[in-house]
C-alpha cells in the first residue's frame, strides 16, 4: 500500500469482521499488508515513522531479506522479498508510481 499517511491510511484499521478480511484474523490480515510512505516500507525507525501508528512492520519481519541497498526498504524490495502482487497507491507525491 503506497501512501500512508494522512492522505492514505494513517488512522485507518484493518476491520469489517472476518467476511471482510477474507476470513482472515486482524492479524494475520496484517501480516499481508506492507504500507509505505515516501521513504519507504514503514519499519521501526525509519525516517518519519512512529511506532503507533498502525502497519509499521517490525525489523524482525524484513530479517534476512536481501535489499537494493542499505537505506529504506523500497517497494522493489517488497516485491521480490514478499512476493506481493497488488499495490494500492494512495499518494500524493508525483510521480511516485509509474
Amino acid at each position: 500500500m503506497f501512501g500512508s499517511g494522512s492522505a492514505g491510511i494513517r488512522h485507518r484499521r484493518i476491520d469489517g469482521g472476518g467476511h471482510a478480511r477474507g476470513g482472515l484474523t486482524e492479524e494475520q490480515a496484517r501480516k499481508r499488508i506492507y504500507a509505505f510512505n515516501r521513504y519507504g516500507l514503514l519499519v521501526e525507525g525509519c525516517q518519519g515513522i512512529k511506532p503507533a501508528r498502525p502497519l509499521v512492520r517490525k525489523r524482525a519481519d524484513i530479517e534476512g531479506w536481501k535489499l537494493s541497498g542499505t537505506g529504506a526498504v523500497s517497494l522493489l524490495d517488497v516485491v521480490r522479498n514478499a512476493g506481493v502482487t497488488v499495490l494500492a497507491g494512495v499518494s500524493a507525491q508525483p510521480g511516485a508510481i509509474y
